[in-house]
């Protein structure tokens, strides 16, 4: 038996069940063809075909049968009652034979097409446009099985007389059988003195003998039933068989004679080109073609490479300069620096620019072995460490507030709007080495140095701190510092009061907006608050004093709220609290972490440890094991194993409401995102009136004041929370503000700078004093950067843990383990783990203990997630992609297929894919929503006219996501469709600044070509076209596309049989591409190159030989948006 697989269309000549061409079309049922030869011979004889005889794998639509040969429904008898059952597919009866089979037969009130015209066609072979294309053939060809079209049936209530039927013409006999009711019409013809019977129509009565069936025969073959109830309905039944007109099968060709003949024709050409294919000298003519196109592209290479080395050796410095110019300003110290060094013989001696010495600094203060890395390596041209010193001894620095600072803010800040002015001052000290420095001049530095501010008893005292007061916007990631002073110890209350009332007055002066100033809980600034006039109790809280600069504004005074934190944390490991709502103890935490610590498996608090239940005096002062202590790990312990629990240490509701409000509350005063920033009128701000309430009613609830916060502590949460909520008013309701990002309340960006200085002196190592100063000042003049992230622990270390053998005893029993699983011998493995050495146990991986259910479901369900969106994801593109597929190979699939057809079937793809993408994309829409609308902008950019619907779409993802290319791609496109060319310019020239990509080059050159007023200009643009198509060449030699855009650049510079040479080349190769292989697309290049060389005047448009090879491919002149096709791309 036959292995193919079955066919999904009718077989039937005429009949277009099955094919997805056609539209609308009703839901059919298809049945194979017997594997018995006897019945399959029968079958064939029916269907009379004559390109080809019937086989196995053809199959025939329900149409084609009579409906009593097609069983739906199974029979049975239950309880002597027959029992009908649906069927899920039909199904044949066994003597089933076709015997419904369409002849192209019309009824005579039907208008002749011109295809079916009666006149007859001289008797010359017909010619390429006489003969339609098999595919607009079958499409125009409509089986007509039915004769109840000519008219409708009309009911009577008499019967007639079979005899009394109206003949249509004397060629029509009645003819009566000896045992036979009926009676039948026949219209005979004569050949060659042969009589055969043409038609016959045979008339007998129904059941009742109101009713005639009539059955209309052509050649042995039933071509309709109907019912006649009057003579009428009769003599219609006549007229329209007169009116059949069976093929002779000779003489002049009926069309299903025509088509079949094609059909044929291309079959047995298709075997001859297949024959001449593969034979020998075929295959060597292909692979002298091959080896001619590789030479010319060898050539081609050689002769750019000779081109660019002229061109390299013929640059002078200003070319250089000008080309180093277009290069980001960071990158153009770098690339000087680079080519100076080229040019000497020794690097001592060099001199370097001053830009470039701070960029230097900036990378050595952030990662020394790293800058380190990059010098030895000579990956770029930096100095060394002493040359890097020696420039840092020239800058003039000195402690206090910098006037150069100030005066360069102030013409920052002329250019910059009122909601990115206003902000707040942070103010901190650092531990600095003691230490003495003299300079060259015989000047000591080391001493204690607060400006204006220092008092004589001071001046000769050594300093230990340092102390830095830095500007933070509300918007915007930059910040700026604004003063430095050496101290002793710390600063005085009054003195420090003083300083920021002038950083205050200083800043405001530069054009600044100053409206908090936060410090951390130190006793020395609640000094400086006691003496502003600060205060907070439970029946008062005074957290902001009049502006110094202006007496319409409040100065707030913020306490860092990290700092606040790690107090409430330590007196809850100390002594506890007691709150209204009952005693608040860490002693359920403890409890919840040896309950997670006993479980090898899946965790609940998998980041608590030992070190946050019970930290040393260091570790006390790390933020994040303060924030963790009360983060959702720890709640989320404390429902899991609160029945444990409390059978050990009593009710723990007051422990989890406390936990769940701080928890709360971290989230409300660190919000870093705009979806979880502090709005007016929100819950959050209701959650911070509560707060304010729950900490009074706290504080009168324990007299004693044992089991309350420090002193300290309160005021700094009363007035922080008051303040935060007061600045939220008044920014959103007199700056315009929508809301408030609470982490810029944090003294966080003055610690990541103190991270930065301590790491320039060396790991962990305090600066000295004129350590410190220079580099605050380097510092001063960029924008603060961040350290880098540190790790838990040496990877070495990790290593040295385990020795080689017990890594390569795991490493067998892990292969073991992992085979017996993937043959689902799962009480093998158990017994395995089971008898595992001993000396496995501290580094063990695998357990047999099992993870809690919960924990199973909430991991499995976080994984499904990600998944989901990651398939969804990779779906909706490879989608996408394939429709653009689909649109560039048709005509190699369809190579007679007009535009409209190849249109029509592009909509249809289209519509699947915006389905799916409203089908499955929800959850990508969720978390990336740039990319579902640069997914849907693309689908629908495919269209050849400008769509509105694609703009929007492609507009919302590059808002979402600047840096997506491929969405600025399309968009500039559609702004090309839209015929606005500037902004598709745009479009193409900001991707290209950021990267150099493929598609917006090959865009880029085609848009060029289109743009330009004077004939100067025109001339500039094709010249800067050839290099953006070269660029795009060079990026991807692999991708037909650029071959293509290459081959017209050349094109575009007409003049020399050396360019129609390069040309002919780029086309050739473009034919090997990835979309070059479309027999048209060859041709089409081939038509212009001899285009160009046949005009005399070499000005006619390069798009006259796609006309010539086919007259729908015709478009209007270059210069016109209208003449592009399909965003640039050439179909």
């Amino acid at each position: 038996m036959s292995t193919s697989r079955r066919r999904n269309y009718c077989c039937v000549v005429g009949c277009q069940t099955g094919y997805s061409r056609v539209k609308n079309q009703p839901k059919l049922s298809l049945f194979g063809v017997p594997q018995d030869e006897e019945r399959r011979r029968l079958w064939d004889q029916n269907l009379n075909r004559a390109d080809r005889p019937l086989q196995v794998t053809d199959a025939i639509c329900e149409l084609h049968f009579e409906q009593k040969y097609i069983l739906r429904q199974y029979v049975h008898i239950i309880e002597g009652r027959e029992v009908y059952i649906e069927r899920g597919k039909p199904e044949l009866r066994s003597d089933a034979v076709p015997i419904i089979i369409p002849h192209l037969l019309k009824c005579p009130d039907e208008q002749p097409t011109p295809e079916q015209s009666t006149k007859k066609r001289a008797a010359s072979p017909p010619t390429c446009e006489d003969q339609p294309s098999k595919r607009t053939a079958l499409q125009s060809v409509e089986p007509q099985l039915r004769f109840e079209d000519c008219e409708s049936a009309r009911q009577s209530d008499n019967a007639f007389e079979l005899e009394d039927v109206v003949r249509p013409n004397d060629h029509w006999a009645m003819h009566k059988f000896r045992h036979y009711d009926g009676i039948a019409y026949v219209s005979a013809s004569l050949s060659r003195e042969l009589v055969s019977i043409e038609k016959t129509v045979l008339m007998n009565y129904g059941t009742d003998r109101s009713e005639v069936i009539c059955r209309t025969y052509v050649r042995k073959t039933l071509i309709s039933e109907k019912v006649a109830y009057n003579l009428e309905d009769a003599k219609q039944v006549l007229d329209c068989a007169e009116s059949l007109h069976p093929c002779r099968g000779a003489g002049s060709s009926c069309i299903s004679c025509k088509y079949v003949r094609k059909v044929i024709l291309t079959r047995k050409s298709y075997l001859k080109r297949k024959e001449r294919r593969n034979s020998v000298s075929t295959k060597l003519r292909v692979l002298s073609q091959r080896n001619k196109r590789m030479a010319t592209r060898l050539l081609d290479i050689a002769g750019r490479l000779e081109e660019m080395r002229a061109n390299n050796a013929n640059v002078a410095d200003k070319i250089l300069e000008d080309k180093i110019s277009s290069l980001p300003r960071k990158q153009q110290a770098s690339v000087r620096a680079c080519f100076q060094a080229a040019k000497q013989t020794s690097k001592q001696g060099m001199r370097y620019n001053q830009e470039w010495i701070l960029e230097c600094l900036l990378m050595k203060l952030k990662s020394p072995r790293l800058y380190q890395h990059i010098r030895k390596n000579e990956i770029l041209m930096m100095p060394s460490n002493t040359t890097l010193k020696r420039y840092l001894r020239s800058y003039e620095s000195a402690f206090g507030f910098n006037q150069a600072v100030m005066n360069t803010l102030k013409k920052k800040t002329a250019s910059m709007s009122d909601l990115e002015r206003h902000g707040g001052l942070l103010v901190d000290e650092m531990k600095l080495s003691e230490h003495f420095n003299v300079t060259a001049s015989g000047q000591i530095q080391g001493f204690v140095d607060l400006g204006e501010f220092t008092k004589p008893e001071d001046k000769y005292q050594q300093c230990d701190h340092g102390m830095v007061i830095m500007f933070v916007p509300f918007a915007g990631k930059w910040s700026q510092i604004v003063g430095v002073f050496a101290t002793k110890g710390n600063v005085r209350g009054d003195i420090l009061l003083k300083i920021l009332m002038e950083a205050t007055i200083l800043v405001e002066q530069a054009g600044l907006f100053v409206d908090h100033i936060t410090c951390d809980g130190a006793p020395w600034n609640r000094k400086m608050w006691k003496l502003a006039g600060v205060s907070a109790s439970s029946k008062k809280i005074n957290g902001a004093i009049q502006h110094p600069v202006d007496e319409m504004r409040k100065l707030h005074f913020i306490s860092d709220f990290p700092h606040l934190l790690k107090c409430l944390r330590n007196g809850l490991l100390q002594k506890g609290f007691a709150t209204p709502d009952g005693l608040v103890s860490v002693h359920p935490v403890r409890e919840a972490y040896l309950l997670d610590r006993s479980v090898r498996t899946l965790k609940v608090m998998p980041n608590l440890t030992e070190t946050h239940l019970e930290p040393n005096s260091f570790e006390k002062m790390r933020t994040p094991f303060a924030f963790q202590l009360f983060g959702p790990y720890v709640l989320r312990g404390l429902a899991f194993y609160k029945e444990d629990i409390e059978r050990r240490c009593g009710s723990i509701e007051a422990t989890q409401l406390f936990f769940s409000k701080i928890q709360r509350l971290i989230t409300v005063m660190t919000s870093r995102f705009r979806a979880e920033a502090l709005r007016p009128a929100s819950t959050d701000v209701a959650f911070l009136s509560n707060f304010l309430d729950f900490l009074n009613d706290w504080e009168s609830f324990s007299d004693n004041k044992r089991h309350f916060l420090s002193e300290s502590t309160a005021i700094g949460f009363r007035v922080t929370i008051a303040n935060t909520l007061s600045l939220l008013k008044y920014l959103t309701e007199s700056v315009g503000f929508k809301y408030l990002m609470t982490s810029r309340l944090s003294t966080d960006p003055v610690e990541h700078f103190f991270g930065i200085v301590r790491q320039s002196s060396g790991c962990n190592a305090h600066p000295s004093p004129d350590e410190f100063l220079i580099t605050v000042n380097c510092l001063s003049f960029y924008n603060l950067a961040h350290s880098v992230d540190s790790a838990n622990a040496n990877p070495d270390m990790i290593n040295a843990l385990v020795t080689v053998h017990d890594r390569q005893g795991l490493k067998v029993t892990h292969k073991k383990i992992d085979d017996l699983i993937s043959q689902g011998k799962l009480g093998e493995v158990e017994s395995t783990i089971a008898t595992m050495p001993e000396k496995f146990a501290d580094h063990i991986d695998v357990t047999l203990e099992k993870s809690d259910s919960r924990l199973i479901y909430y991991t499995a369900g976080c994984f499904i997630d990600s998944c989901l969106v990651l398939m969804s994801r990779m779906f909706l593109q490879e989608a996408v992609d394939e429709l653009y597929a689909f649109r560039d190979s048709y005509y190699v699939e369809n190579p007679c297929a007009s535009e409209k057809q190849k249109s029509d079937d592009v909509d249809e793809r289209l519509k699947k894919i915006l389905d799916t993408l409203d089908a499955q994309g929800g959850v990508l829409e969720k978390l990336d929503r740039a990319k579902f609308h640069m997914l849907k902008g693309k689908a629908l950019n495919i269209l050849e006219d400008y769509n509105q619907e694609a703009h929007e779409a492609l507009s919302k993802a590059v808002k979402l996501s600047p840096k997506l290319v491929e969405a600025w791609n399309e968009l500039g496109e559609c702004y090309w469709k839209k015929g606005q060319i500037t902004k598709a310019r745009n479009c193409f020239e900001g991707v290209l600044k950021v990267t150099k990509d493929k598609v917006s080059l090959r865009n880029m050159s085609m848009v060029l070509r289109q743009v330009g007023e004077t004939e100067e200009e025109r001339f500039n643009n094709v010249c800067e076209s050839v290099a953006k198509a070269k660029e795009a060449l060079e990026l991807d030699i692999t991708d037909g596309r650029n071959w293509k855009m290459s081959g017209s650049r050349w094109q575009f510079t007409i003049g020399s049989k050396k360019v129609l040479k390069y040309a002919e080349a780029h086309g050739n190769l473009a034919a090997q591409g990835e979309f070059g292989a479309s027999e048209k697309s060859a041709r089409y290049r081939r038509s212009q190159k001899q285009c160009i060389t046949s005009c005399s005047n070499q000005k006619k448009t390069l798009f006259h030989g796609r006309i010539a090879v086919h007259p729908n491919w015709k478009r209007n002149l270059p210069n016109s948006s209208a003449s592009r096709v399909q965003g640039g791309r050439y179909p």
